[in-house]
C-alpha cells in the first residue's frame, strides 16, 4: 500500500524519497470552545500510536479552524521529533492554505518551524466526494 501511494505521490513531488514517516492532522471543537488538533503518526505504513499527539489549542486565542491547524503545526516543528515524509491535512482549501503560508516562510512562525517545513510534501483529504487533493 505505501510504494503504492508513493508511486502516486511521486509524480506529484518527484524528491519524495521515503514514506516512512506520515503525519496527518485534524481540528476539533465545540463552538470554538475545548478546541484541540490532532496528530496520528504512521511509521512505514502502520499506525504509531505511540507517536500520537493532541494539541490543546487557545494559547494564541485562535479565530477559527485555519489559526487553530497553523498552532498545532507550529508547535509540533517546535518540538524535536523526527520530521515527517508526508504531511496529510483533513480540510478543504483554506487549510492547505494554511500550511503553505507557512511553509512558504510565514513571517508569524519560529525560522526553526519555517525550515523544518520546507520541502515536506502536503496532500489534504476532502470530502463529498472522498478525494486526495495535492497541496498545490
Amino acid at each position: 500500500m505505501i510504494a503504492g501511494l508513493k508511486q502516486l505521490l511521486s509524480m506529484y513531488f518527484p524528491d519524495l524519497a521515503s514514506l516512512q514517516r506520515i503525519e496527518c492532522y485534524d481540528v476539533s471543537n465545540l463552538s470554538q470552545l475545548n478546541s484541540t488538533a490532532s496528530m496520528v503518526v504512521f511509521t512505514d505504513g502502520q499506525v504509531n500510536k505511540s507517536e500520537y499527539r493532541k494539541f490543546k489549542i487557545g494559547k494564541t486565542n485562535p479565530k477559527g479552524d485555519f489559526d487553530m491547524l497553523k498552532e498545532a503545526v507550529q508547535r509540533r516543528l517546535n518540538n524535536k521529533w523526527p520530521l515527517p515524509n508526508l504531511m496529510v491535512i483533513d480540510g478543504g482549501k483554506p487549510q492547505i492554505r494554511t500550511i503553505l503560508r507557512l511553509q512558504a516562510m510565514d513571517s508569524t512562525s519560529s525560522p526553526q518551524a519555517r525550515q523544518s517545513l520546507k520541502g515536506i510534501p502536503i496532500i489534504r483529504l476532502a470530502k463529498h466526494p472522498d478525494r486526495i487533493v495535492i497541496g498545490n
